[in-house]
């Protein structure tokens, strides 16, 4: 008999009348599982992963959900490790890219996978050279796929690669570039072009195609230190993320800005710990939000921060998820003012905090860096292609929600949700009481069944409403709450923090 436990939190942000909520879950068996994509689609989310908690190699997983109610959950088993690096939702269908075979042995492919939204597998299908291979982002655009990763056409040399794909998983065009220790890690697109980002010997490159897989330009940063990346998104001008120094142990995040023909504008770094990496960018307005990982110096754990910049990189305020272990993020969406985010966790809850720090020793977290900006002298190489369909099972399984073993996947969306209607007329009675003492303040959530606590830290003075709504129709959902305002919180010097804990369900399974 297994207990699967369902537990909603919602923290609700407040700047004026914008409300704000999270919801986090964790999903997973008794191995190591992670999250590659959180998806809208409609009322329901599709979650996206890797799992090595069923069966002897490891399998992808594609999970439907709505409400608090599977539709499906399923593996993509092979007869080799799977490993699940990037998806998207287009045209009601889920595509897939990642890696099948053994790294070790030389044999992985780089594979697309495409499923419908009711989770039946359309085709699994397979690329690459001589040895091994593995495709790493996935995006799409007027009627095609743009897929990157990396290639071995020997066994000595790695080049990275982009291709552009049908519908039906077929290759128009596979062009492999760089200097032979080249990886491309992320895609994104404009009207008239491709653009690509990933490492050169640990080196950053930016590199720009046309729609028929010609290069435009090529720009690397040269350091003598290791970069890495994390995302690159189009919005006028390209934003590529990532993380730099990681090899003085004190590394910080990265923004690059650069013009659509190369020219680079400006390089932020932010870091609130150590080996600090913006994971991904997502443009809002006249705004940047970006969401990333840290190094906790207390645990020595990995801990998730999401903050907001001006476009001219101006930190306006940040958070940080903490756990009792290591928390990352792999990728983050923005759909509907709501953003979605996958992961890995190894914690069973988390405190979000909200540091209360002066305009002074905000302005030590971030600042402007002056880098070497060059030509990338990449040899390119246009390759005929061509995609194999692969043999794989998609096998119905039943994983663990919010019971973190080994390492489970971790979904949580942030933003606006709609207010739902009430039906008849409600009674709210509110209590304010004010304190001074810099101590952690419990939130607090009373249900008919069960009892929620959230602990979040403050440094400043603090304000605790409790409102009591009752209601003459019959509902499931707890009846009180309790929420704590925080003075100069997530949202700006007059903005509101409030802690809302919703429904914790418990679930016997047999």
């Amino acid at each position: 008999m297994k207990r699967v436990i369902v537990l909603f939190v919602a923290l609700v942000l407040l700047p004026l009348s914008l409300a704000q909520e999270i919801n986090y879950l964790t999903w997973g068996g008794s191995a190591y599982d992670i999250g590659t994509a959180l998806i809208p689609y409609d009322d329901s989310v599709f979650m996206i992963g890797s799992s090595n908690s069923f069966g002897a190699n490891r399998v992808g997983f594609v999970i439907k959900m709505t409400g608090d109610r599977f539709d499906f959950q399923k593996i993509i088993e092979g007869s080799e490790d799977i490993w699940v690096k990037g998806a998207v939702l287009w045209k009601e269908n889920l595509y897939l890219v990642g890696q099948i075979g053994s790294t070790a042995f030389e044999n992985s492919d780089a594979f697309i996978a495409k499923l419908n939204v009711d989770g039946n597998l359309e085709y699994f299908k397979t690329f690459g050279r001589s040895f091994n291979d593995e495709a790493n982002d996935i995006t799409f655009d007027n009627g095609y796929l743009y897929v990157v990763g990396y290639t071995k056409p020997t066994g000595k040399t790695k080049e990275g690669f982009v291709a552009k794909l049908t519908p039906n998983g077929d290759i128009v065009w596979f062009v492999q570039f760089g200097t032979g220790n080249t990886e491309a890690k992320a895609v994104t697109v404009s009207s008239d072009a491709v653009y690509v980002t990933g490492t050169d010997n640990d080196d950053v490159f930016v590199v720009k195609f046309n729609k028929e897989g010609e290069l435009e330009w090529a720009k690397i940063w040269t350091t003598n230190e290791r970069e890495d990346v994390g995302d690159i998104i189009f919005d006028d001008f390209l934003y590529v993320s990532g993380s730099t120094g990681e090899s003085l142990a004190f590394g910080d995040g990265f923004l690059l800005k650069v013009s659509p023909d190369g020219s680079l504008i400006n390089v932020m770094n932010f870091g609130l710990g150590y080996q600090d990496k913006i994971v991904s960018v997502i443009p809002n307005g006249t705004e940047l939000i970006l969401l990333g990982n840290t190094g906790n110096f207390e645990t020595r754990d990995k801990d998730t921060f999401i903050a907001r910049f001006t476009r001219d990189g101006e930190l306006l305020w940040f958070g940080k998820f903490i756990g009792a272990g290591s928390d990352l993020i792999t990728n983050a969406l923005m759909q509907d003012s709501i953003i979605y985010v996958a992961g890995y966790t190894e914690s069973p809850s988390w405190d979000f905090i909200i540091p209360n720090v002066s305009d002074v020793t905000k302005k030590t977290l971030y600042g402007t860096l002056k880098i070497s900006w060059d030509d990338y002298g990449l040899k390119m190489n246009k390759v005929t292609l061509a995609s194999q369909l692969r043999s794989v099972k998609l096998i119905p399984v039943k994983g663990i929600l919010n019971a973190p073993h080994a390492g489970d996947a971790w979904f949580f969306t942030f933003g606006k949700k709609p207010k739902k209607e009430t039906p008849s007329p409600t009674t709210t009675t509110t209590t304010t009481t004010t304190t001074t003492t810099p101590t952690p303040t419990k939130t607090t959530t009373t249900s008919s069944a069960t009892t929620t606590t959230t602990t979040t830290k403050t440094e400043t003075t603090t304000t605790t409403t409790t409102t009591t709504t009752s209601s003459s129709s019959t509902i499931t959902t707890p009846s009180s709450t309790t929420t704590t305002t925080e003075k100069g919180g997530i949202c700006g010097p007059a903005s509101f923090l409030v802690l809302f804990v919703g429904v914790l369900l418990i679930k016997r399974r047999r």
